[in-house]
C-alpha cells in the first residue's frame, strides 16, 4: 500500500466510524456504512473493488466529501441515493444475516459515568461491533484467510506493549492476535485491557 492510500485509509476509517456513531441506532444503516468502509479498505489496498457509482479516482481522495455522500445518501438525499440503494440491494443477504449475529450494544446508565465518558465508551463498543462485522463478512463472504493489524502509525499510538507491537502483524483471519499475551481477534475486541481497548483508532486489513 502507497503512503498516500495509507493516509486516505486512516481517514476513512475514522469518519466512517464517526459516522456509525451518528447511524447507531438504525441496525442497517450501520452495517451499510460497514459494507462501505470494507469496500474502502479493499480499493485502497488491493484495488480490487470498482466503485460504479463514483466518476473518478479523485473522488477517492477527498474522504470528507465521500462520507458526506454516503450520509446524504442514506437520508434519500444528493447524488449517492442511488448507489447507497444498491449498496443495500445487493447485500441483502449479509445485511439480514449479520443484523442477527453481530454483538448487540447494552445499554448505559448515565449514572454510573459522567456523559463524555458515557459516549467514549459507546462508540469503542460500536467500533468493536464494526470490527466483528468486518471480519465476518471478509470471511465468509469474500473468502479472505488472512488479516492485518494496522497502527495510525503517528505520534498518539499509545505507548502500551500491546500498540507498540502490533502493527503489521498477520495472522489467521480467526486467530487472535497475541502480544506478550495480550490477545485480541480485532480492534477494540473486549478481550484487550481497557487501556489497550477504549478509543482504539486501529483497523484490520484482509487478504
Amino acid at each position: 500500500m502507497t503512503h498516500k492510500n495509507r493516509q486516505l485509509l486512516d481517514e476513512y476509517v475514522l469518519r466512517l466510524s464517526d459516522l456509525q456513531y451518528k447511524k447507531r441506532k438504525k441496525q442497517e444503516d450501520f452495517i451499510i456504512i460497514g459494507l462501505f468502509l470494507i469496500a474502502f479498505v479493499e480499493y485502497l489496498s488491493n484495488k480490487n473493488i470498482v466503485f460504479t457509482g463514483i466518476t473518478s479516482e479523485k473522488e477517492l481522495e477527498k474522504p470528507k466529501k465521500m462520507v458526506e455522500l454516503i450520509d446524504k445518501g442514506l437520508n434519500n438525499q444528493g447524488k449517492f441515493v442511488n448507489y447507497v440503494k444498491d449498496m443495500r440491494e445487493s447485500n441483502v443477504n449479509i445485511i439480514n444475516t449479520t443484523t442477527n449475529i453481530i454483538p448487540q450494544i447494552k445499554e448505559k446508565s448515565e449514572s454510573i459515568a459522567k456523559k463524555k465518558l458515557i459516549e467514549t465508551i459507546e462508540k469503542t463498543d460500536l467500533y468493536e461491533k464494526q470490527n466483528y462485522l468486518s471480519q465476518f463478512i471478509n470471511n465468509t463472504a469474500f473468502n479472505k484467510n488472512y488479516k492485518t493489524w494496522n497502527t495510525q502509525r503517528d505520534n498518539r499510538v499509545r505507548y502500551t506493549t500491546f500498540h507498540q507491537n502490533i502493527d503489521g502483524i498477520e495472522v489467521k483471519i480467526n486467530e487472535f492476535f497475541n502480544v506478550d499475551g495480550i490477545t485480541a481477534m480485532f480492534p477494540a475486541h473486549s478481550t484487550l485491557p481497557q487501556y489497550d481497548r477504549i478509543n482504539c483508532r486501529c483497523y484490520l486489513t484482509y487478504r
